[in-house]
């Protein structure tokens, strides 16, 4: 599947993203707009993409199900990534290792850090909202 950089103004395609083999969930850009996370059905993977160069950098892995949700933090220093092997999971934005893992009681639908990076905010299937 492909994620699509729009620029605006004009409305043109700027750069195809090519390399899940399912439905992509979410996306994210890093603060500085040079990267994008994304996060796809199936694959169980988060990959981060160059957008100038409109090419993956590196391929997250740890999750056991689908990836539903994935966000930048603000500071462009981690990355947090959900779906429905219940967890989240925090990503250093420059080594791209694992640093935590959160449990839900559910499938993870969405996550958002806090605007000063400190939190991280999920939001499960089971219609829990835990920081």
């Amino acid at each position: 599947m492909t994620v699509k950089i729009w620029e605006v103004q004009t409305l043109k395609c700027l750069a195809p993203l090519q390399g899940h083999n399912f439905e992509v969930k979410s996306v994210s850009y890093s603060r500085n707009g040079k990267y994008v996370a994304s996060a796809a059905l199936k694959d169980k993977k988060v990959k981060i993409w160059d957008v100038q160069a409109s090419k993956c950098l590196t391929t997250l892995e740890g999750h056991v199900g689908d990836v539903m949700a994935v966000s930048y933090s603000r500071d462009g220093n981690r990355i947090a990534s959900g779906g429905t092997d219940k967890t989240v999971r925090i990503w250093d934005a420059q080594s791209f290792k694992l640093l935590a893992t959160l449990d839900h009681h559910d499938t993870v639908e969405s996550v958002s850090f806090s605007w000063d990076g400190k939190y991280v905010t999920s939001g499960s299937a089971d219609s829990d909202v835990k920081v």
